[in-house]
């Protein structure tokens, strides 16, 4: 998605496109906040929509680095949107996540880790009349 809306956005200086990747810690979300708090009056949607398909991938693919991206919509967008975006990334992503696992990762996690499902399984079953406090 940031390399969708870098090939199909504003031209960018060389200072700015450099801070364009997902932020790893919080000075590079300062920094991103920074070059996307110059383009964002012009280019609103573009902004919010690639800020909508990065969320959902980091999501989707459980990849550590969302809540960087919250803190900077905070930075970005009012309250009221910045609540709307970030509870339905977050809802969007984490079904996607599930149902992701459920199609393919449960195939993927029964053929080669047998012994350790084997495992958990008793564990759960020794625990079965208090699942919830386990």
């Amino acid at each position: 998605a940031v390399v969708s809306t870098q090939s199909t956005g504003p031209e960018l200086p060389e200072e700015h496109s450099r801070h364009i990747k997902l932020p790893r810690n919080i000075e590079d979300a300062k920094e991103l906040g920074r070059v996307i708090s110059i383009y964002k009056d012009t280019h609103y949607f573009s902004v919010m929509g690639t800020y909508f398909a990065s969320y959902i991938f980091l999501q989707t693919f459980a990849i550590p680095g969302s809540i960087f991206l919250s803190i900077l919509s905070g930075f970005l967008f009012s309250f009221p949107t910045n609540l709307v975006l970030i509870c339905s990334c977050s809802a969007i992503g984490a079904t996607n996540c599930f149902l992701l696992f459920s199609m393919v990762g449960r195939k993927i996690v029964t053929r080669y880790f047998p012994e350790r499902i084997e495992k958990w399984n008793q564990q759960v079953d020794k625990h079965r009349d208090s699942l919830l406090n386990y």
